[in-house]
């Protein structure tokens, strides 16, 4: 990055985490405690309380006041930025310990203000407009795109927790997996925009063929081991998150489903990133109407009413409303349009 590029993009980030720490605590101020229940005890065991209004404050501030240290590291910065940068998310577990990782990133920036171009006068804080509107225009729409997909997910889970408690426990169980399968196609969505970018840029669009290959082959591999694990552990994997016996005996055909959303999280990933990594912020926000609102939300009503197969028929609906953006990605790919289209920063 240059340095009016990475100084825009830390100033949004600290305000960022600024907002949400407002946010966590005007909204969920008062100290509620936050349990699972199950028949008015603990399902998950006595973990004890969280106070949302810390966690919403302290979260907000480490994790978005180190985004300049992370930004640092990732160009190739001191070492002392990445063990810095690995501290902080090490206190990030710990709630009470949010602002000491807060308060050491701000030192680290103050202390090599000189290297960092930010010498935390008042004209360091100004934003450069031109490069401010560009990067807002490509954020937009991802924003946009994941807060869509999680307001229909209220809906899906609201749907799916009607049908009892051993349906929600699956359901919860399901969403952690998920949570650990999507680690390498988000990071692979990732490295696929940066590098897209970068060869786009210098107008090597046959460097970007060989990264979306690249990448999606690499996903593939680690889909062909989740198929493995849903077809011969299901039980296992979910007796590492609970032991009640109901919701083990709905793992394996729970898990079935899964493989149709792991198989999405492994083609969408790439191509996402693909198309974050050219530019095109209008095909972004229409993927995540798509996909986001109208094809989960449109296939959780369409097959709730055509089949009678309970809490399933949401669930396969969730995993088949990703080969929206599946499909869309890839068309785009083969369209080979994006060879000629403009730079962000030159539309």
């Amino acid at each position: 990055h240059s340095f009016p590029t990475r100084r825009s993009s830390d100033l949004i980030s600290i305000g960022y985490g600024l907002a949400i720490a407002g946010i966590g605590g005007g909204f969920m101020g008062g100290g509620e405690d936050i349990r699972v229940q199950k028949g008015g005890q603990d399902l998950f065991g006595d973990i004890g309380a969280v106070d949302p209004a810390a966690a919403g404050k302290d979260k907000g501030l480490c994790r978005y006041a180190n985004g300049p240290l992370r930004t640092i590291r990732k160009n190739g910065g001191e070492p002392v930025a990445f063990d810095l940068d690995i501290l902080c998310r090490g206190l990030e577990q710990d709630l009470d310990a949010q602002l000491i990782g807060a308060a050491a990133c701000v030192i680290y920036m103050y202390r090599h203000r000189a290297e960092l171009d930010f010498d935390f006068s008042r004209e360091s804080f100004r934003m450069d407009r031109r490069l401010l509107s560009t990067m807002l225009r490509l954020a937009a729409p991802l924003a946009f795109q994941t807060i869509a997909i999680n307001i229909s997910m209220l809906f899906v889970n609201a749907w799916i927790n009607a049908f009892g408690v051993v349906a929600s426990a699956a359901n919860g169980v399901g969403s952690k997996l998920n949570s650990l399968t999507t680690v390498l196609s988000n990071a692979m969505q990732s490295a696929s925009a940066t590098f897209t970018g970068q060869n786009i840029a210098a107008r090597k669009t046959e460097r970007v063929q060989k990264t979306l290959i690249v990448s999606v082959l690499c996903c593939l591999a680690f889909w062909v081991l989740s198929v493995g694990m849903c077809v011969f552990l299901p039980r296992q994997v979910f007796g590492l998150f609970t032991h009640d016996a109901d919701v083990l005996d709905m793992a394996p055909s729970y898990m079935r489903v899964q493989i149709v959303m792991y198989l999405t999280f492994a083609l969408m990933g790439p191509p996402l990133g693909f198309i974050n990594g050219v530019g095109h912020v209008t095909l972004n926000l229409l993927i995540a109407l798509a996909d986001g609102i109208v094809a989960r939300i449109g296939l959780c009503l369409l097959l709730s009413s055509v089949l009678d197969i309970g809490p399933y028929a949401y669930w396969w609906a969730n995993a088949l409303a990703g080969f929206v953006s599946v499909i869309w990605g890839w068309l785009y790919y083969f369209s080979g349009r994006w060879k000629t289209r403009k730079l962000l920063t030159e539309q």
